[in-house]
């Protein structure tokens, strides 16, 4: 007999929970598009500052003064990372794609 209470109030609990749930479809992961992410603001500062600035003096520069909670690791371009909060923003190519993007875009 309580297994038959148990499984009304499963059946119960599921009519007011999944209209709840679906609320929950309107979110959805990633960035919207046209955002940007705090590097790629950083290095459209740096690039509106000096169009010709090379990747290597880009990121000792950002390295120097790096934004908020924003860290510019490694001295050799293979270990050369980006870190936010703990978590990995960008590697050195990436980096490098990056720049030349925005000196594209600018031009």
């Amino acid at each position: 007999m309580e297994a038959l209470q148990i499984a009304r109030q499963l059946v119960e609990s599921d009519d007011v929970i999944r209209p709840l749930a679906q609320l929950g479809s309107k979110f959805k992961q990633g960035r919207k598009q046209g955002t940007k992410g705090p590097l790629r603001i950083a290095v459209e500062n740096l690039v509106e500052k000096d169009p010709k600035i090379s990747a290597a003096n880009a990121w000792q520069t950002l390295k120097q003064s790096a934004p908020a909670q924003m860290e510019f690791t490694g001295s050799r371009p293979e270990l050369r990372e980006v870190w936010l909060k703990n978590k990995k923003l960008a590697e050195w190519p990436y980096f490098q794609k990056l720049l030349s993007l925005v000196k594209s875009e600018l031009k």
